[in-house]
C-alpha cells in the first residue's frame, strides 16, 4: 500500500508540474509580493503571447490558454486589474495566474505550489481603442433685442410716463394733466423717434441705454431725462404684410382718395401721407398767412437788417428738412427736421 500511495503521488506531482504547469502559463491574482508602480492601460489586451503558448481573452473577463500549436489548454476568468497586471483563475483546478505586462513576465501558483515564475512573456497583442468622439454641443446664441418689433404699454422716465398707441406717444408729466402727443417716426435697433410738430420738437427714447434725448427747433440731440422702467408687451408675431416703415395698403388708398400722395421722407425714411396746401408757394410775410407756415430758406435767420422778410407759403404738410419760420416779417431761427 505504501509502495501504491508513493507511486501515486509522485505521478500526481508530475502531472501537476507538467499537465498544469507548463499549459497554465499564468499567475495569480491575489500576490502580495507583485507590487505595480507604472499604471498601464490593461482594457484592451487581447492576447499574451509567450514561448509555449498563449493566453487569450475570449470575452470581457473570459480567457483561455492556448499551447504553441494553438490548441486549447484551459479556461480562466479574469478577477481583477492591478496596475500593470492581469489576475485570472481557474476554479476547477484552484490555478491562479498573473499576467505582469510591466516586467513581461507570468507567475502562477496552484496547490502545493507557491507564487513562481513560469514564463517570460515574447509580446501582447492589442484592440484597436476607440475613440469617443463627442459632438460639439451646438452654440445657442439667445436673440439679439431689437425694438423694431418691441412694444411698450409704457415708458417712466424721471418726471413722467410716456405711453405706446402705436402710432403715436402720449406723455403724461408727473403735477400736470397736460397730455403731449408724438408722432411714431421709427424704430430702429436702439431706439424710438417720436416728433412734435407743434413744439418741434423731436425725441429719441434709447432703449439700450435706457436714457431719453430731445432736440427742439433742429438743435443737436441733448440728454433729457433717464429711464427708470419700461413695460414691454409681447412682440407682434410675423404677420404677412407690409415692410417696416410702409403704409398699409388701406392707408395708401385713403390717403390717395384725400387728394394726397404718399411719399417717404424724414431720417427714418418711413412713408408717409403729403398733403398739398391750396396756397402753397405764396408770398408771406407771417405764418397767418398761409394753410401751413410762411417759411424762408435758413442763410436769412434772424436777418432784420434787410428788413421785411417775405417768405412762401408752405407747400405741403411734410414737416421735414431746413427752413426758418417767417413771423412779423422776421426770420426766425432756422430748424432742421430730420
Amino acid at each position: 500500500m505504501n509502495i501504491r500511495l508513493f507511486a501515486f503521488a509522485v505521478f500526481f506531482a508530475i502531472a501537476a508540474v507538467i499537465g498544469i504547469g507548463i499549459s497554465l502559463s499564468t499567475s495569480l491574482p491575489a500576490f502580495a509580493q507583485s507590487v505595480d508602480t507604472s499604471p498601464q492601460d490593461l482594457s484592451n489586451v487581447k492576447r499574451v503571447n509567450f514561448y509555449s503558448g498563449s493566453f487569450a481573452r475570449t470575452s470581457d473577463n473570459s480567457w483561455d490558454e492556448f499551447d504553441r500549436f494553438g490548441s486549447y489548454r484551459f479556461s480562466f476568468q479574469e478577477v481583477r486589474r492591478g496596475a500593470s497586471s492581469l489576475y485570472l483563475r481557474n476554479d476547477q483546478h484552484d490555478v491562479d495566474i498573473e499576467l505582469n505586462l510591466r516586467d513581461n513576465k507570468i507567475y502562477g501558483k496552484w496547490p502545493g505550489h507557491q507564487r513562481h515564475l513560469m514564463h517570460d512573456i515574447s509580446s501582447a497583442e492589442f484592440e484597436p481603442k476607440l475613440e469617443i468622439v463627442h459632438p460639439t454641443p451646438m452654440l445657442v446664441t439667445p436673440p439679439q433685442t431689437s425694438t423694431h418689433n418691441m412694444r411698450f404699454s409704457s415708458i417712466d422716465y424721471d418726471g413722467g410716463t410716456l405711453k405706446d398707441e402705436g402710432k403715436n406717444f402720449t406723455d403724461w408729466q408727473n403735477g400736470s394733466d397736460a397730455i403731449h402727443i408724438y408722432q411714431t417716426l421709427g424704430r430702429d435697433d436702439r431706439g424710438i423717434y417720436l416728433y412734435d410738430d407743434s413744439k418741434r420738437r423731436l425725441i429719441k427714447i434709447d432703449v439700450a441705454d435706457q436714457k431719453i434725448h430731445h432736440a427742439i427747433d433742429g438743435g443737436p440731440l441733448t440728454f433729457h431725462a433717464k429711464i427708470t422702467s419700461m413695460a414691454a408687451v409681447s412682440a407682434n408675431p410675423p404677420t404677412i404684410g407690409p415692410r417696416a416703415g410702409t403704409m398699409s395698403f388701406e392707408d395708401r388708398e385713403m390717403c390717395i382718395w384725400s387728394g394726397g400722395r404718399v411719399e417717404r421722407a424724414g431720417m427714418m425714411g418711413a412713408e408717409r401721407c403729403t398733403r398739398a396746401y391750396s396756397d402753397g408757394g405764396n408770398s408771406c410775410t407771417d405764418s397767418t398767412q398761409c394753410q401751413g407756415m410762411c417759411r424762408t430758406d435758413t442763410s436769412q435767420s434772424n436777418n432784420s437788417a434787410a428788413g421785411l422778410v417775405r417768405g412762401v407759403c408752405q407747400k405741403d404738410d411734410n414737416p421735414f428738412g431746413c427752413h426758418s419760420e417767417v413771423k412779423n416779417g422776421r426770420a426766425e431761427v432756422g430748424l432742421c427736421v430730420d
